[in-house]
């Protein structure tokens, strides 16, 4: 598989977990895993957790546990407003090659204009042969 390939399946994933983002509610809202010849990768957001609240500006913290037997991963991080899905936080994205079990982290820092309201903190992961998954968490800015 290319590159670009890769690049567009990937953002497919993102553009297909935000469209369920609408329908969702509650902590760990959704878990995907599309396979490519096995199994494909799984994500468990532990910090934050559900309902964590934080101040409008302020940064936040992201940690999930990521298992990829297929290894060679792309962890994808996004926040996203509940309401109307416009970003809440700047996407950050890191490569990983210490698979198949990882513990991760990573900052995301507020988008300019930031205001109060729910938001999806979310993580995605694609493996070497092109399979997602996805976790989220619901968080309130106040």
């Amino acid at each position: 598989m290319t590159k670009s390939n890769k690049r567009l399946q990937r953002g497919a994933a993102l553009v297909a977990g935000a469209l369920f983002l609408a329908a969702c509610a509650g902590e760990n809202l959704f878990s995907v895993t599309a396979a490519v010849g096995g199994t494909g990768p799984s994500v468990d957001i532990t910090t934050p957790t559900a309902n964590f609240s934080l101040a409008v500006g302020d940064s936040i913290l992201i940690q999930a546990t990521i298992t990829a037997t297929a290894g060679g991963s792309t962890v994808d991080y996004n926040g996203w407003y509940v309401d109307d899905g416009s970003a809440a936080y700047t996407g950050e994205s890191d490569n990983l090659n210490s698979l198949p079990s990882v513990n991760v982290s990573n900052y995301l820092l507020p988008v300019t204009g930031q205001v109060a309201g729910d938001a999806y903190i979310v993580v995605t992961v694609t493996d070497n042969v092109g399979a997602t998954g996805v976790d989220s968490v619901k968080v309130t800015i106040n």
